[in-house]
């Protein structure tokens, strides 16, 4: 069965075909480049299925994802289901994002803010935390973020950021 048959056939719900998937699957270049054709895909299973694999992958510290930042941020951009944003903003927290990609993420961060589902807000501040480690002009911004949401959000998201207060230097309270 080929990557889009069985991704097709996800039920949305129950992993352990994924994770069938994800261990058989060759960690190559050409199954990455498949991954994410399969994200583009406007069909929920598509995306958050070809999504979990790529977070199954970069948990276990695939080395090829650490190269396909770029290919991330498209595609947050780009994807409409909520466990596809959130497994995309999960793998992108784990790297120091480029400042060529912050450029063009910043938009789309900013936007996931507001996101009716919690954890796709909390995961965001992670990754704008990943954008300011690279960019020290933009951890003013991003605290002054962090402080408003600690004031007023969920205690999901409350608890995101202070995890990710602990992993960067700059952004621990003072």
């Amino acid at each position: 069965m080929t990557l889009f048959a069985s991704l097709r056939e996800y039920d949305g719900k129950t992993t352990a075909p994924l994770e069938q998937l994800a261990d058989t699957l060759p960690r190559d270049k050409e199954t990455i480049a498949e991954l994410f054709i399969a994200v583009e895909q406007d069909s929920r299973t598509m995306q958050a299925g070809a999504t979990w694999i790529l977070k199954r992958w970069n948990d276990e510290q695939e080395p090829l994802l650490a190269k396909s930042i770029p290919k991330l941020a498209k595609a947050l951009k780009q994807v409409q289901h909520w466990e596809a944003k959130l497994h995309l903003l999960q793998i992108l927290s784990t790297y120091p994002i480029p400042v060529r990609v912050a450029k063009s993420l910043k938009a789309t961060l900013n936007e996931l803010l507001s996101n009716d589902n919690k954890f796709v807000r909390a995961w965001t501040y992670s990754v704008l935390a990943a954008i300011a480690e690279n960019d020290e002009s933009y951890r003013p911004h991003v605290t002054a973020i962090f402080e408003k949401a600690e004031s007023s959000d969920a205690a999901s998201i409350k608890a995101r950021i202070r995890q990710t207060r602990k992993k960067y230097t700059w952004a621990r309270q003072k």
